[in-house]
């Protein structure tokens, strides 16, 4: 079971509408699922790690690389954060889509609502 988290965190990277904060929690997650016993130190630098190597935005990386050589993961997370608000990478949306499953009214073929039978 745990060679399989240790996969599924070392393969883990951040999905298109995944926010910083939540790319982080899932690889909190997944390291502690895979390594419970890790000492802080180990799971601060493979945390740390993953988490610049899974990053999707190509500025984002490199500017950690840059400014973040030497900082933990607390504080290169909040970097990260900092560099998505400036540059407006933070603000992405979920997107939700409804279907409608119903079956269509046969008073109304088309599936909008008429008024037409309501009239006298």
């Amino acid at each position: 079971m745990r060679s399989g988290g240790k996969r599924r965190f070392d393969s883990r990277c951040q999905e298109e509408n995944e926010t910083i904060p939540d790319f982080e929690q899932a690889l909190r997650t997944l390291h502690r699922e895979a390594w419970p016993a890790a000492i802080s130190e180990q799971r601060d630098a493979a945390v740390k790690r993953r988490f610049e190597n899974g990053l999707i935005s190509t500025e984002m990386i490199q500017f950690l690389c840059l400014h973040v050589r030497y900082l933990d993961f607390h504080a290169t997370v909040i970097k990260a954060r900092q560099f998505a608000d400036a540059t407006g990478q933070s603000r992405t949306k979920k997107m939700v889509n409804f279907i409608d499953t119903r079956p269509k009214s046969p008073y109304s073929p088309s599936g909008n609502p008429s008024c037409k039978g309501l009239r006298k």
